[in-house]
This record gives C-alpha cells, structure tokens and sequence, in this order.
C-alpha cells in the first residue's frame, strides 16, 4: 500500500468514528420517534397533509408588506427632495450630479494605456509624413527630368 492509501484509510476510520459519537450523543439526547423526524428534512413536503408544500412556511408579518415599504420609499425620496431643495443653487454643481458621457469610466481607463501609446503613434504619423514628402519629391524631380528630356 502507498503512503496515499494508508491516509484515505486512516481517515476514513477517523470519520466512522466520528459518525458513531455523533449518533451515540443524538441517541442520548433524543427519543427513536424524535430522532427520526430530525433526519428527514421536509423543505417542499408537508406531512401532515402528504401532500406538497403550498405558499409559504410562516405567515406573512403584518408589519412588512408592499404598502409600507412604497411608503417608506416614498417618504424618504420626499426627505431627499426637501434635502436637495435645501440647498442654494450657488453651491450646487450640475456636472459633478452626472458625468457628461456614460462612457466616462472606460475612457478613464484607457488614459494609461494610451498614454504608453502616444509616443509610438507620433513617431509612426511622422514617418508617414517624412515618406508622403520624399514620395512627392521624386514625383516633382521625375516629372522634371523628364520636361527636361523632352
């Protein structure tokens, strides 16, 4: 036997062992007829009625329900405006309220990365300029040459 073989046996031993004082302390604690119910989990099975599980498991709570909180929303959008209204037009600043592009975030950044690029796109703008020029200069001294031959 591998040294990997012995350790999955020597855990498996230290589980069943586990399991056992596990059931040895939930027998001590607990009746058979308690013991079996607490196994058996029913999430979506009602036993009583055998049947499935309908609606909810609690009550609704008579304190939370959709018309309070809409009310609760609505009183703090109300405190909210109050708040805004509060405050002189002076000290407030429209653009800091929304950015002027929704695309703000992904310009933001790119300004590093661009910013490694910029050189490299300037020297690049500027050999094609120098090789436009040079083109241009030997098409002016072709066609001088050649108004000279003729």
């Amino acid at each position: 036997m591998s040294s990997l073989d012995e350790s999955a046996e020597l855990r498996k031993q230290r589980l069943r062992e586990l399991r056992k004082i596990k059931e040895s302390q939930a027998t001590k604690e607990a009746p058979d007829t308690e013991r079996k119910e607490e196994l058996i989990k029913h999430r979506n099975y009602d036993p009583e009625a055998q049947a499935p599980r309908m609606g909810f498991v609690e009550p609704p709570r008579a304190d939370v329900t959709v018309e309070t909180i809409s009310k609760d929303i609505e009183n703090e959008t109300k405190r909210r405006i109050r708040e805004q209204e509060s405050i002189p037009e002076e000290e407030l600043d429209l653009t800091t309220l929304r950015p002027k592009k929704p695309t703000w975030d992904l310009e933001r950044d790119l300004k590093e990365r661009m910013a490694i690029l910029e050189p490299k796109n300037q020297n690049a703008r500027a050999y094609y300029v120098r090789q436009t020029i040079a083109d241009r200069e030997k098409k002016k001294q072709q066609q001088q040459e050649q108004e000279r031959t003729t």
